[in-house]
């Protein structure tokens, strides 16, 4: 009979897998961010929310006749937003995904192997409104 070992790799594969589930679903979660001179708006740091933002930001920068735009948020509200908070939404949303991305990093380089991914105190703790 044949024992099955799984190699070194295999494990290391599904170690980063584990991981890296953890930082999406974290980034899914988001934050929630208290936009200059609008209030607070929850956002999640996915890459479809991070280009939506960039292009309503470059949107408003190339028509100067409007004013606002409609943003849908991580919670489904609605907001009307100016250059200005679409800016400032991706200038504070940005570090955020950066520091999980960071914490990510930081679990795979772990040595000795962190056994528990999912745990709060790896990770950056998101904002949450008042």
């Amino acid at each position: 009979m044949t024992t099955f070992t799984p190699s070194t790799n295999m494990l290391q594969t599904k170690y980063y897998t584990a991981i890296e589930a953890e930082r999406d679903r974290r980034l899914a979660i988001g934050t929630d961010i208290d936009v200059v001179g609008y209030g607070w708006i929850a956002v999640r740091g996915l890459d479809q929310d991070r280009v939506t933002l960039t292009e309503l930001r470059e949107f408003l920068a190339t028509h100067p006749l409007v004013p606002t735009i409609a943003y849908r948020d991580r919670d489904n509200a609605m907001h009307n937003l100016t250059l200005a908070q679409i800016e400032d939404i991706i200038y504070q949303g940005g570090p955020y995904a950066l520091s999980i991305y960071s914490a990510s990093f930081a679990i795979k380089d772990a040595d000795p192997r962190i056994s528990d991914v999912t745990n709060d105190a790896l990770w950056p703790t998101p904002t949450q409104r008042p």
